[in-house]
């Protein structure tokens, strides 16, 4: 883009007014993008729409849901108290648990 010459104090004023609403335009939308970045790497706004293409029945979403912040708060509470060391034991433990509900279920 051709930037004309500034001839006179009135065009320098006036082309500074332009640029500060350019500017001014420009901060909020960059400000409105990041706000929507930040709002979409949202990990629980990822499971969450996850949840909802996958499942398209508000009764599975809600049933989901509610496994997840099972999963979510068992695991916090072992970590807050030493039970689980890392995420792999918490996994394997809960699927050794899943697994032997069932065994016990079927005797």
């Amino acid at each position: 883009m051709i930037q004309p010459l500034i001839s006179n104090h009135g065009f320098l004023c006036a082309r500074i007014l332009c640029l500060k609403s350019k500017a001014s335009t420009q901060e909020m939308v960059l400000k409105e993008s990041v706000k929507e970045f930040i709002v979409s790497s949202n990990p629980i706004s990822k499971v969450k729409s996850f949840i909802v293409n996958l499942f398209p029945e508000k009764v599975a979403q809600h049933d989901v849901k509610n496994a997840l912040y099972t999963a979510a708060s068992n695991f916090t509470i072992g970590k807050l108290f030493g039970k689980y060391h890392s995420v792999n034991r918490f996994i394997f433990s809960s699927i050794a648990e899943k697994i032997a509900t069932l065994l016990i279920n079927k005797s």
